[in-house]
């Protein structure tokens, strides 16, 4: 048994006891065709308003460049899905439990400290999300899955409802065996986008994506998604809603990330009267926090003429007064019926 091979059992064991459901490992070389991509989306501006996904092409090109003494690399997958709540509005369900960013990465550094445990000489950084690493096709790399026409992560046995974390480590491992699985001719999550963000297979142009206009864009959404919202609140779930290989057996979702007691759609009227500091207790241990008080009422201002029945005037003027993007939300999409 080489070095790598014998490190892996001492991984996994440490991955199920740090519940990390899904685990692979990568080799860490360039990933040369995905920074290709990448860089060709960037230049077309399918980033949209996202300015930190245009820095540290380097990196992202070789991950070894974003840790020291870097031999391997390990993919974790979490299991978030769970039924979207009931009602005309809608949270992705990703945002339903505890903000996936504390979660996973909690359940990587338990990883990484139970490895140090056992080997004071192992040293690792985690990433989730926010550094500047390409997780996707580090998990593809790392035998969790493949990359669908609707860009996301997909296991051929468990769907795409995944959150990734990424640890990198000095000590090397065997790369784990590729998934070989695809999607054939299937393009339900194409036809599914209610905004037809999905300009290509396997491109995606946040500037018409709703999970991009609900979450990360700031100002007022485009006059052009009037009545295309879909009921979405934060987020969207259709194109993975459509995809088949999320109607089979899953694992289960990791408790955390699975639908807290009071992550309930907030209702406009409470989010209307609700002080910073409330908002903050009642979701700021949630992704929610990411548009924030002010981009969920501006959301609910944008999905006003989707409504089954028409809001309470009395709501809709204090939102209008206590919040000035809410009243340019409202003024713009008026003004193109």
């Amino acid at each position: 048994m080489t070095g790598a091979d014998a490190h892996w059992p001492r991984v996994r064991a440490a991955a199920a006891a740090a519940g990390v459901p899904l685990v692979g490992a990568a080799a860490p070389a360039a990933l040369d065709e995905p920074h290709r991509r990448w860089r060709e989306w960037v230049a077309a501006g399918c980033h949209a308003g996202m300015g930190w996904l245009t820095a540290d092409g380097d990196v992202r090109r070789e991950p070894t460049r974003w840790f020291d003494g870097c031999r391997s690399i390990v993919v974790g997958g979490f299991p978030y899905a769970g039924e979207p709540p009931p009602g005309p509005l809608r949270i992705a369900r990703f945002a339903r439990g505890e903000d996936y960013h504390r979660v996973v990465r909690r359940r990587l550094q338990t990883l990484l400290s139970e490895l140090q445990r056992e080997d004071p000489a192992v040293r690792g950084r985690v990433a989730v999300d926010t550094a500047p690493l390409m997780e996707k096709p580090l998990a593809v790399r790392a035998g969790l899955g493949f990359i669908g026409r609707n860009t996301c992560l997909i296991h051929p046995g468990h769907g795409s409802y995944l959150c990734l974390g990424v640890l990198l480590l000095n000590i090397p491992l065997p790369p784990s065996p590729p998934a070989n699985a695809g999607c054939g001719d299937c393009r339900r999550c194409l036809e599914a986008c209610p905004t037809g963000a999905l300009s290509e297979p396997g491109v995606l142009d946040a500037r018409r994506c709703l999970s991009y206009l609900t979450i990360e864009h700031r100002e007022t959404i485009p006059v052009d998604f009037r009545g295309r919202l879909a009921g979405n609140l934060f987020g969207c779930d259709r194109c993975q809603e459509a995809c088949p290989f999320n109607r089979g057996p899953s694992l289960p979702p990791v408790p955390e990330l699975a639908a807290a007691e009071d992550s309930t759609v907030p209702a406009p009227a409470e989010l209307t009267r609700m002080s910073g500091r409330e908002f903050q207790r009642r979701f700021g241990r949630t992704a929610l926090v990411r548009a924030g008080r002010r981009g969920l009422l501006r959301n609910w201002a944008a999905l006003v003429p989707e409504l089954p029945t028409p809001p309470d005037p009395e709501i809709l003027a204090i939102a209008r007064q206590r919040h000035p993007l809410v009243n340019r939300q409202l003024t713009a999409f008026h003004e193109t019926r």
